[in-house]
């Protein structure tokens, strides 16, 4: 795409105009749904991939969408937090003993 190359003269620090850089987003961001490679589109652009990455995150914004869960059901039974970080769940006190002793084994 040679019309990303095309520099503006006006400012030092950002040298492709607002035009320049919404099609080049535009055409990188067809690209990445198509699943090619941001550095071949960026070569193909002859556009610094820093700087495509860029222009991709400040057009994504700085929030991204999530999805919230309710928590996991409340798991019967023992639930021990080791000081190594281990966390048990689930099991009786025989199988909480058996895999502490197992996890505490040397190699």
């Amino acid at each position: 795409m040679d019309a990303a190359r095309e520099p503006r003269r006006s400012s030092r620090h950002h040298p492709y105009s607002a035009a320049v850089r919404a099609s080049a987003i535009a055409a990188l961001q067809e690209g990445l749904a198509a699943g090619r490679s941001l550095s071949s589109l960026a070569r193909e652009m002859r556009l610094p991939e820093t700087t495509a990455q860029r222009w991709l995150a400040h057009a994504r914004g700085a929030f991204r969408p999530v999805t919230i869960t309710p928590p996991p059901a409340r798991v019967d039974g023992l639930v021990l937090q080791t000081v190594r970080g281990h966390r048990i769940e689930g099991l009786d006190l025989g199988g909480v003993i058996a895999l502490l002793r197992a996890l505490e084994a040397p190699a």
